[in-house]
């Protein structure tokens, strides 16, 4: 009886189909070809609006901290730049997990985070020693990414205006990326001065 149930399960389970594993992209692609890709989109009105429902998106890059959340840098060699009327945007794409709870419909993603992954990520950092202070930390994310359908909050005498953009005061990230999941770990000793 216990075989028959655990085969039953084992062939439930390989007819699932499982997401094919994607190719990250850099940062820089990604914000190239952010129209594209984005998952979600907010309007002016802050409207939420769900695109290609389930879509994700890998991206690697430099991951950086500050006092309100990580993000994740182009790499210097990055000629992309991202401008709207006047407005310069940073080559950065903000990284959070959703919170499908939430009574706000911009916290929520089509699915849940894979807790295992991001653990995992966490002791591989723990193992290869990173530190914060000296050393760069790159990883893959893959997750939904949420865009602005215009960058532009409205126009003035002197031309568009540039809206806030995702992430911390300051940051002004033009897109933000809904955590699913986290691989490839790899720690960059910087030189000692």
């Amino acid at each position: 009886m216990k075989l028959a149930v655990l085969g039953a399960l084992m062939s439930l389970c390989s007819s699932q189909e499982a997401e094919p594993p994607q190719k990250p992209l850099s940062v820089c692609e990604v914000l190239q070809r952010r129209a594209e890709l984005m998952g979600r989109f907010e309007t002016l009105e802050g409207e939420y609006k769900t695109e290609h429902m389930g879509r994700t998106v890998s991206v690697r890059g430099e991951v950086k901290s500050g006092p309100h959340g990580a993000y994740l840098v182009a790499a210097p060699t990055c000629t992309f730049k991202l401008t709207t009327g006047f407005a310069s945007w940073p080559n950065v794409i903000f990284l959070e997990y959703p919170i499908n709870t939430s009574r706000f419909e911009s916290f929520h993603a089509p699915f849940e985070v894979d807790w295992i992954s991001v653990r995992q990520a966490e002791r591989q950092e723990l193992r290869q020693g990173y530190r914060s202070a000296s050393d760069q930390l790159f990883e893959t994310f893959t997750g939904l990414l949420v865009s602005y359908d215009t960058l532009e909050a409205g126009i003035s005498p002197i031309g568009p205006i540039k809206r806030s953009g995702f992430g911390p005061a300051g940051l002004d990230a033009p897109a933000k990326l809904l955590i699913k999941s986290v691989a490839d770990v790899a720690v960059i000793r910087r030189p000692s001065k």
